[in-house]
């Protein structure tokens, strides 16, 4: 799965164990990049002050939300 064009953008995550987690996707890191070993997404939970690292081959669904102005990284 390409992550890579939600860059900045509020998404909502489905994983695999049914977690969903809501936030803005921070960085696509490869396996060798990652803290797992294996490619993933950083993304800042909404409600959370801090990055959660989750592997893109846990992912099972990702919902855009466009009601949420694009955070841009890039500041």
């Amino acid at each position: 799965m390409d992550m890579t064009g939600y860059l900045g953008k509020k998404v909502d995550l489905t994983c695999k164990d049914g977690r969903k987690i809501s936030g803005h996707v921070f960085d696509v890191l490869s396996a060798e990049e990652s803290d797992v070993g294996e490619d993933c997404v950083d993304i800042a939970p909404l409600d959370r002050m801090n990055i959660v690292e989750i592997a893109i081959g846990d992912i099972t669904k990702v919902k855009e939300d466009t009601f949420f102005r694009q955070y841009d990284f890039r500041k």
